[in-house]
């Protein structure tokens, strides 16, 4: 029977390679103990974030800025509030972690009045709330929509051909869907009529050039119908 005996060698590599060990644990536990967020900053694409915002981020203050950022558990804290679209985390050594919140943008109003609060839709045609902001692109909707329901595609794509034509004038504007058919009211006297679906790829530009001609020889027209190859005008 063999009896083996430990080489002296095999010693001296636990010897060197211990205090290694402790010294590589000794730095991670100071760094981590250190880069701590002193300091959370919050921003949205317009400034500063809202007070409610930053009292919700608390809890992430002394949160080690070497571990993973909790980007799952902040955007869950912050996504409560139906404006917040994303949560974005980054670290800005030695002491400072910045929360970046991209909020939702309003595309239009809907309602069953253009006068009084109506609900704002953003551009994925979730509702937000309410508003009684004037200068947005009104829809009629027989019903006035509730924070956290999603208007239809029709009412959507609406909302965008508002939107845009809402470019080409100082005035609000508004607007009414009748199955396919978009009347768009520029003013009291004075609309546009696309189709959804089967308007030609041109309209926006033709539109563009009508109202500019319009400007120059000072003659309003009544009626745009732009669902046909060539626009038909009514004075």
């Amino acid at each position: 029977m063999r009896i083996r005996k430990h080489q002296p060698h095999q010693f001296k590599k636990i010897f060197f390679i211990l205090p290694g060990l402790l010294v590589v644990g000794g730095i991670y536990y100071l760094t981590s103990t250190l880069l701590l967020a002193g300091a959370v900053e919050c921003y949205t694409q317009y400034g500063p974030c809202p007070t409610n915002y930053v009292t919700d981020l608390e809890w992430i203050k002394n949160h080690s800025l070497l571990t993973p950022l909790p980007e799952n558990q902040v955007s869950t804290s912050l996504k409560k509030y139906i404006e917040v679209k994303n949560v974005n985390l980054y670290r800005r050594l030695p002491k400072t972690l910045v929360v970046s919140v991209e909020l939702r943008k309003p595309l239009g109003t809907l309602g069953p009045d253009v006068l009084g609060a109506q609900a704002i839709s953003d551009e994925e045609g979730l509702i937000l709330g309410e508003s009684q902001n004037q200068t947005l692109p009104f829809l009629y909707s027989t019903v006035k929509p509730q924070a956290g329901e999603k208007i239809s595609s029709d009412q959507i794509k609406a909302l965008q051909r508002l939107s845009q034509v809402s470019l080409l004038t100082q005035s609000p504007v508004s607007g009414r869907l009748d199955g396919q058919d978009l009347t768009i009211y520029l003013s009291n006297e004075q609309k546009v009529v696309l189709n959804l679906v089967h308007s030609p790829s041109n309209w926006y530009a033709t539109l563009q050039v009508i109202l500019e001609r319009s400007k120059i020889h000072s003659k309003i027209q009544k009626v745009i119908d732009l669902r046909f190859t060539d626009p038909i005008i009514t004075f």
